[in-house]
């Protein structure tokens, strides 16, 4: 049986190439990733209670992070959300809170200065946040 780390894995992948190409994610496919996620953890209740006070954390400060334009859309939002409820302890959300600043300001300057992108123009931001996902993925920090 595959674990839901690996399936968000597989999600997230396909999400970051549709935005890498495309630059737009439909919103149902993210809503439903997201919906899906909040009610697994839901139904594990007792197990589940620490993943869903990490996503409400998550969601916490993905709005605030879009509120003063370090994210592009609600689509990032969406997908800090899901990260958020995949974490099981409050120091991977802080973990969570300083690989989205670091990888996106990375990720940002490189599309700015390297990539000679301009300011107008959309940057896709998922593909960080993905691989901010597979970091916390590989230092154990989701499940």
């Amino acid at each position: 049986m595959i674990d839901l780390p690996i399936i968000i894995i597989i999600l997230l992948t396909i999400v970051a190439l549709i935005d890498l190409i495309f630059k737009k994610i439909p919103s149902v496919f993210l809503t439903a990733i997201l919906f899906l996620t909040a009610m697994i953890h839901f139904y594990n209740f007792e197990v589940g209670l620490i993943h869903l006070a990490m996503g409400t954390l998550a969601f916490i400060y993905a709005w605030m992070l879009y509120e003063v334009d370090f994210i592009g859309g609600l689509a990032d939002v969406k997908v800090i959300t899901i990260i958020g409820l995949m974490i099981n302890s409050i120091q991977m959300f802080f973990t969570l809170m300083l690989l989205v600043v670091l990888f996106g300001m990375a990720y940002k300057l490189t599309f700015r200065y390297i990539l000679k992108k301009q300011e107008k123009e959309l940057i896709p931001f998922i593909p960080c946040l993905y691989a901010v996902y597979i970091a916390l993925f590989l230092i154990g920090g989701v499940a």
